[in-house]
């Protein structure tokens, strides 16, 4: 494991025309010393983080703008489970416990009539429901559309449905079907789920550039086979944080699951080195 100090953050006008806060900065140094923050490739949560921050804090800079200085540690081949242990810090949480869903779009949904669509979704769960926009500052971010769901005791197949209902579960159906296939460019839909079972923990189900017919056949598995996915991941991981799958073909493959700090965990075993995918 290598220790990595950066920048990664400042109040300058960054590439998107926007500017940090120093409000935001002290905000984002508060939550590192509070969490660890896992480190992921281009925000993408289709990959297992790269290591966690462990250390932040505002520093000036020689212009008179500030900046977020962090130190990260980055997994490396060869790491043991000891040296990869935590010092009890756990990862940032977050989750959605209203009822019905809510809708989260990234800078990458941006195409004529994404934001039209998103509006639509959202609004399947109740009046005045708005999409919201997560702030993901990669260069070239995906398209990603996140369906958040929660929080779901016991069996998470059946309480995805049951924290629905049979009419809201169609529509949801539906409505994402037609989007994906109005489209027409590919989008990465995250169904993030928090389930109750021996804690609070955070499950998301990846459909990755799907077609309308792929959305409607997740929909209609009524997610069968996930929570075998699941329980075999508990089994492996008895401090696990969070796991990801993703639906191919029929049935889920499991993407990765990561433990209470941070550490990236393939059924049993540590996943210490990472190669982005090619171009």
């Amino acid at each position: 494991m290598r220790r990595v100090k950066a920048v990664i953050a400042t109040t300058h006008l960054d590439l998107h025309g926007e500017r940090m806060a120093p409000s935001a900065l002290e905000g984002m140094a508060d939550q590192i010393r509070d969490n660890y923050i896992p480190v992921m490739w281009n925000h993408d949560i289709r990959y297992p983080p790269l290591g966690r921050s462990i250390a932040g804090h505002v520093v000036p800079m020689s212009d008179g703008e500030l900046a977020l200085e962090t130190e990260s540690e980055y997994w490396e081949s060869g790491d043991s489970f000891a040296e990869l242990q935590g010092d009890g810090r756990v990862l940032v949480s977050r989750h959605f416990d209203e009822a019905g869903f809510e809708v989260r779009i990234d800078r990458g949904v941006s195409l004529p009539g994404d934001r039209e669509a998103a509006l639509e979704l959202a609004s399947l769960a109740g009046p005045g429901r708005q999409p919201v926009a997560v702030g993901k500052k990669a260069l070239e971010p995906d398209a990603v559309l996140v369906v958040a769901v929660g929080s779901i005791v016991g069996g998470v197949a059946l309480g995805f449905f049951q924290r629905l209902g049979e009419d809201l579960y169609e529509q949801l159906k539906t409505r994402l079907s037609q989007f994906v296939a109005q489209r027409g460019k590919p989008l990465l839909i995250d169904f993030d789920i928090t389930f109750e079972l021996d804690g609070r923990k955070t499950l998301h189900v990846l459909l990755d550039g799907p077609s309308g017919s792929d959305v409607e056949a997740l929909f209609d598995s009524r997610f069968e086979g996930l929570d075998i996915l699941v329980d075999s991941c508990l089994a492996h991981v008895s401090d696990m944080h969070t796991v990801v799958v993703t639906w191919v073909e029929g049935g889920f493959l499991l993407n990765y699951a990561v433990r209470q700090d941070g550490v990236p965990i393939l059924m049993g075993r540590a996943i210490p080195e990472f190669v982005p995918p090619p171009d």
